[in-house]
């Protein structure tokens, strides 16, 4: 059973340049550089930080909850990247999620 509040879409494309391939992989270990940091050590202390907000007043951080969004949707973003699934190049410094 697919989630309701989260939707992916990736359209197929045949068409592959060798050149692009290099300078995709690169760029790719690259990228998964910067969300290896981000995801081991940002998003786990952020991920504290929102638990003891929590605990403590009941309810979430609004700008916490938009880091870990961005952190998340980064490492997903990159990864679609770098596993051939998109052809749009992510941003090598996440951009900030809206609301």
């Amino acid at each position: 059973m697919p989630m309701k509040t989260v939707k992916t879409h990736m359209d197929y494309s045949e068409e592959s340049g060798r050149i692009g391939m290099l300078i995709r992989i690169i760029y790719s270990f690259v990228l998964l550089a910067v969300f290896g940091i981000l995801y081991s050590t940002v998003l786990p202390a952020l991920w504290v930080i929102q638990v003891a907000y929590i605990l403590i007043l009941g309810k979430r951080d609004e700008t916490i909850h938009r880091l870990l969004k961005t952190v998340v949707l980064y490492g997903s973003r990159t990864n679609y990247y770098a596993f051939l699934l998109i052809d749009e190049r992510p941003p090598l410094i996440p951009e900030l999620e809206e609301r």
